[in-house]
Protein backbone atom coordinates (compact mmCIF):
# COMPACT_ATOMS: atom_id res chain seq x y z
CA UNK A 1 0.00 0.00 0.00
CA UNK A 2 2.98 2.64 0.47
CA UNK A 3 3.95 1.59 -2.67
CA UNK A 4 1.33 2.28 -4.52
CA UNK A 5 0.60 5.73 -2.55
CA UNK A 6 4.48 6.46 -3.67
CA UNK A 7 4.26 6.12 -7.04
CA UNK A 8 0.79 8.04 -7.00
CA UNK A 9 2.49 10.67 -5.65
CA UNK A 10 5.33 10.48 -8.22
CA UNK A 11 2.25 10.78 -10.96
CA UNK A 12 1.18 13.71 -9.49
CA UNK A 13 4.34 15.55 -9.24
CA UNK A 14 4.82 14.58 -13.04
CA UNK A 15 0.66 15.99 -13.93
CA UNK A 16 1.72 18.92 -11.63
CA UNK A 17 4.99 19.64 -13.64
CA UNK A 18 2.79 19.87 -16.54
CA UNK A 19 0.15 21.35 -15.33
CA UNK A 20 2.59 24.06 -13.18
CA UNK A 21 1.61 27.79 -14.64
CA UNK A 22 3.83 29.76 -16.81
CA UNK A 23 6.13 32.19 -14.65
CA UNK A 24 5.74 35.20 -17.23
CA UNK A 25 2.52 35.77 -16.09
CA UNK A 26 1.72 36.77 -12.27
CA UNK A 27 -1.89 37.68 -12.47
CA UNK A 28 -3.62 35.09 -12.30
CA UNK A 29 -7.12 34.87 -10.32
CA UNK A 30 -8.33 32.68 -7.31
CA UNK A 31 -10.20 30.51 -9.76
CA UNK A 32 -7.38 30.11 -12.23
CA UNK A 33 -5.62 28.35 -9.03
CA UNK A 34 -8.79 25.76 -7.57
CA UNK A 35 -9.10 24.62 -11.05
CA UNK A 36 -4.94 23.82 -11.41
CA UNK A 37 -5.18 22.11 -8.02
CA UNK A 38 -8.34 20.69 -8.58
CA UNK A 39 -6.89 19.11 -12.20
CA UNK A 40 -3.61 17.94 -10.24
CA UNK A 41 -5.98 16.57 -7.56
CA UNK A 42 -7.60 14.78 -10.06
CA UNK A 43 -4.70 13.51 -11.87
CA UNK A 44 -3.30 11.96 -8.97
CA UNK A 45 -6.65 9.94 -8.73
CA UNK A 46 -6.50 8.98 -12.18
CA UNK A 47 -2.88 7.65 -11.77
CA UNK A 48 -3.81 5.84 -8.17
CA UNK A 49 -6.72 4.16 -10.04
CA UNK A 50 -4.61 3.00 -13.10
CA UNK A 51 -1.98 1.54 -10.99
CA UNK A 52 -4.66 -0.45 -8.97
CA UNK A 53 -5.90 -1.68 -12.46
CA UNK A 54 -2.27 -2.23 -13.96
CA UNK A 55 -0.98 -4.48 -10.84
CA UNK A 56 -3.72 -5.56 -8.64
CA UNK A 57 -6.44 -5.98 -11.49
CA UNK A 58 -9.57 -5.00 -9.83
CA UNK A 59 -8.32 -6.76 -6.28
CA UNK A 60 -10.08 -4.69 -3.49
CA UNK A 61 -8.43 -6.68 -0.73
CA UNK A 62 -5.54 -4.22 -0.58
CA UNK A 63 -7.72 -1.47 -0.60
Amino acid sequence: MGFIHLVAAMGTLMFYGILSPDNEYDNYTTNYYLTRIALVILAGAVVAFAIRAVFFLGDDSYF
